[in-house]
């Protein structure tokens, strides 16, 4: 801590004694502002060299606009930091940083419809019970410590990829779907003529019973084993597929705010998603002579501008926001403005 406070010290009495950063400043500002302004640059870059971790996680929790946020990923990634989605066991409320992991991990406390507490109970329970090996492990640990999450939130985390080391969304989906239904392994009886869709491909003879103690068999199952009727019931979960690229996309703008799908897949270097599309209007017709397309790379997450004659726009299909689209050709004009000369969903 000493060392650190020396070397601030330090650049502080160079940068106040340093008479190029008051000829470059003095001619916009006053000396004092401008004695200022040089001390906080320069302990900024001395920050940003010497502890990136820490500079770049302030910054995200500190950001004001999309921009600043590309900003500072764009900083993450020139010292091979990942700028990761919330993940159990990672996400805190705000963003935070493992440096052993090299990544900095976004908070739970700005997505929708979540709040601080929820977050800071999660990543709680997830070191205290770092042994859960199953979602269903996970949610019948967060039922026994009585973790105040609505089932709107546990749905839109699942959506969102913060279990994902368990599994795809659409599959814990349909687990989350057997738990309730199960109660969470705590059903205590069941009743023959309304058996729960989920138990219709086991034999849950093996965990309950019919009989009555006259010998005779009754119309309602009691339940010997719930947790291990749980277990069967979901591994006779059929296989479910991994939600469509548009899915998730789809997910993370409307529950993130912005897109945060990179799937850093080669075959998906020439696709895009389409942000947002401003018709071009000249002066003398009312027709678009061209389109500006937002959009960001599905393979990167990298966002671009790019533009579209009238004529190639009309030919190859009109466009609309979550739209996917593979490019077939872009060019850069005189002006520097790139033109997209095909496409198709």
């Amino acid at each position: 801590m000493e060392t650190t406070r020396s070397r601030v010290d330090s650049i502080v009495q160079t940068a106040t004694h340093t008479n190029m950063w008051h000829r470059k400043l003095c001619a916009a500002r006053n000396k004092s502002h401008s004695i200022a302004y040089s001390i906080n640059t320069f302990i900024c870059g001395w920050l940003r060299c010497y502890h990136p971790y820490e500079f770049i996680t302030a910054y995200l929790n500190n950001v004001v606009t999309q921009e600043d946020i590309a900003n500072a990923t764009g900083l993450a990634k020139e010292y091979n930091i990942t700028v990761m989605s919330p993940r159990y066991g990672l996400a805190t409320d705000v963003y935070s940083f493992d440096r052993d992991a090299h990544a900095i991990t976004k908070g739970l406390a700005s997505v929708k419809y979540m709040n601080p507490q929820v977050s800071i109970d999660l990543y709680k329970l997830s070191h205290e019970h770092m042994n859960d090996c199953s979602f269903v492990d996970v949610l019948t640990t967060m039922a026994t410590n009585h973790i105040k999450i609505n089932s709107r939130q546990l749905d839109i985390l699942i959506k969102i990829g913060y279990f994902e080391k368990y599994g795809n969304s659409n599959q814990l989906l349909a687990e989350l779907d057997v738990f309730n239904q199960l109660g969470g392994g705590t059903i205590r009886s069941i009743n023959s003529d309304r058996i729960p869709p989920c138990l219709e491909n086991v034999d849950i003879s093996a965990y309950c019973s019919n009989t009555r103690k006259d010998g005779t068999v009754g119309k309602v199952w009691t339940v010997n084993n719930g947790r291990g009727l749980l277990t069967a019931a979901i591994s006779a979960l059929s296989e479910q597929p991994e939600p469509t690229l548009k899915e998730r996309l789809e997910w993370s703008r409307e529950f993130l705010g912005y897109v945060d799908v990179a799937t850093h897949k080669p075959e998906d270097r020439r696709k895009v998603l389409v942000n947002k599309i401003t018709p071009l209007v000249g002066k003398f017709s009312p027709n678009p002579w061209s389109y500006r397309v937002d959009v960001t790379g599905v393979q990167t997450g990298h966002c671009a501008v790019l533009y579209i004659r009238s004529n190639i726009y009309n030919k190859c299909g009109k466009l609309s926001m979550n739209d996917v689209i593979e490019c077939e050709g872009l060019v850069q004009d005189k002006k520097g403005y790139w033109q997209l000369l095909g496409y198709h969903y």
